[in-house]
């Protein structure tokens, strides 16, 4: 798995969801809930690309 293979993912989701707490769409507890869960999905796929060997 390429090492930048998230960045796009994080770089499309974390605006869109601050924008959507500005606006009050959603509140501000669930940006820092992506923002965690990101940064988590982050480390398993490192994890897992070095198990696999790749």
């Amino acid at each position: 798995m390429n090492r930048y293979a998230l960045l796009p993912f994080v770089l499309i989701t974390l605006p869109l969801v601050c924008v959507l707490a500005v606006f009050g769409v959603i509140g501000w507890d669930v940006v820092v809930g992506v923002a965690i869960a990101t940064g988590v999905l982050a480390v398993v796929a490192r994890a897992v690309g070095r198990t696999s060997g790749r």
